[in-house]
């Protein structure tokens, strides 16, 4: 080769690494563009900035949607640190609607939208907890803090082999955390039980079906005085026996 085709060459290859570096830098420009935008209407939602977000039922409902579909790209994408910070942000002013009259009131109407908030608040807990466990971070009553998780000895540590059994302890946690976290501590688990029969009936969702289920067996080997299966509100029609049962 001569020194000139060297030469050549080694020019290509440099405009090679540099429009390479560009477009890689284009891509990054463009996703952190789409997570400011997806991230802002998150904010627009909270806030009911817009007329199709002013009525709340429409506006639980469009914060359904944004866990599920822009939610989930941001966590495709990769949250940063400061985005996770600025998204927890936003979501933490969903606690101001439980100052609201409606959340306290126990009308028919206002308890309906009592459970749907309940119910965004759980997806916000779960989406910051996946989210901040991805970037070694803990959501704490003090904000997201850097976890100091155990360090576990390969030699110690046992993993279940069972696919089965792993997935039966997932959802045993999911459980817990409904339990603990998402209701106030001084509901009754009547009234929990009560309030996961209307998400199943509602929703239909396999974990659901698991947590009546387990509440009831509860109540049954308990022959619980105050159980539910008696109650009009907790009333287990055959129709939820068929809910529970398929699958």
């Amino acid at each position: 080769m001569t020194a000139s085709k060297f030469k050549n060459k080694k020019i290509r290859d440099f405009l090679v690494r540099i429009e390479n570096h560009l477009r890689t830098m284009a891509r990054q420009e463009l996703k952190r563009r789409h997570s400011r935008l997806m991230i802002e209407n998150l904010s627009d939602i909270i806030e009911g900035k817009n007329r199709e977000h002013w009525l709340l039922d429409d506006r639980f409902q469009s914060l359904r949607s944004w866990f599920a579909l822009e939610g989930n790209r941001l966590l495709d994408y990769g949250l940063s640190e400061h985005e996770l910070q600025k998204i927890t942000a936003e979501l933490e002013k969903l606690k101001g609607f439980t100052m609201a009259r409606w959340y306290r009131e126990s009308d028919s109407k206002n308890s309906s939208l009592r459970r749907q908030f309940d119910g965004t608040i759980h997806l916000a807990h779960n989406y910051i907890k996946d989210a901040a466990s991805k970037l070694n971070l803990e959501f704490t009553p003090m904000g997201l803090m850097k976890a100091n998780r155990p360090f576990v000895d390969n030699s110690e540590y046992r993993k279940i082999v069972d696919a089965n059994r792993r997935e039966y302890i997932k959802w045993l946690e999911h459980q817990l955390e409904i339990l603990k976290d998402l209701y106030d501590p001084s509901i009754s688990l009547a009234n929990i039980l009560a309030d996961e029969i209307h998400n199943m009936r509602k929703k239909g969702d396999v974990r659901d079906k698991m947590l009546v289920s387990n509440i009831l067996h509860f109540f049954k080997i308990r022959h619980h005085k105050d159980s539910p299966c008696h109650a009009r509100q907790g009333h287990i029609s055959d129709t939820d026996n068929e809910i529970i049962l398929k699958d």
